[in-house]
């Protein structure tokens, strides 16, 4: 956790994505997480937390389903979608807030 609270006192965006690693749907999406970081390296955070082993941020996000990606500027959630996303679709997302 202390890696998430770093990057959201960061001014640039965070971008978390919340994953389950027994879900085919998760697994699909990690080639999809390494590429967006090596896109938006320097511009932005990109985190991928397994969900599983933190359920309090889980509860604290209200977390509903897996994959959840979260957007964070300054600290506050801006975004937040569920399910498989290409990477041009989310370093768009992304790229709104840098």
């Amino acid at each position: 956790m202390n890696e998430i609270n770093k990057a959201l006192g960061e001014v640039r965006p965070t971008l978390v994505e919340l994953y389950n690693p027994k879900e085919c749907a998760c697994r699909d999406m990690a080639p999809v997480v390494d590429e967006l970081r090596s896109r938006l390296s320097g511009k932005a955070n990109i985190i991928a937390l397994d969900g599983t082993a933190h359920q309090e941020f889980m509860r604290e996000y209200k977390v509903a389903g897996y994959p959840c990606w979260i957007l964070f500027k300054d600290g506050q959630e801006v975004w937040r979608d569920y399910g498989k996303k290409s990477c041009g679709e989310l370093e768009h997302m992304v790229r709104e807030f840098v």
